[in-house]
């Protein structure tokens, strides 16, 4: 009688084991589906034209205010006032647009290997 019980424990052991596994199988089904149903949603919305037009408008801006940067240095170092304080308060903030932009292009680059995958 002593066997029987010995021998059921490992049993119920290994059942709670399986039922564990089971739970975590299907919590990660339940995961995987969900971020298939996410990334086939992102592929949809970074596959769209607003998308792009919204992508050049914003390189159309970038390259604008790096051209208007240019200019003001430019003209600030013709007529010898490239130390005055608005001309480089202006370039700086030009500047921090330009980072802005550049981490707004990176998002998107990460967004779109999360969504298409690497090739």
């Amino acid at each position: 009688m002593a066997s029987a019980i010995v021998e059921a424990e490992p049993l119920i052991g290994s059942l709670h084991q399986q039922s564990e596994q089971s739970s975590f199988s299907e919590t990660q089904v339940q995961l995987t589906s969900s971020f298939r149903r996410h990334r086939a949603d992102a592929r949809r919305k970074l596959s769209s034209r607003t998308k792009d037009y919204f992508i050049l408008a914003l390189v159309t801006l970038d390259v604008a205010l790096l051209l208007l940067n240019i200019l003001i240095k430019l003209t600030a170092c013709e007529m010898h006032q490239r130390k005055e304080p608005w001309v480089q308060a202006v370039s700086q903030t030009l500047q921090d647009i330009g980072v802005g932009f550049s981490w707004l292009f990176v998002l998107e680059l990460v967004a779109c290997l999360v969504a298409f995958g690497p090739k």
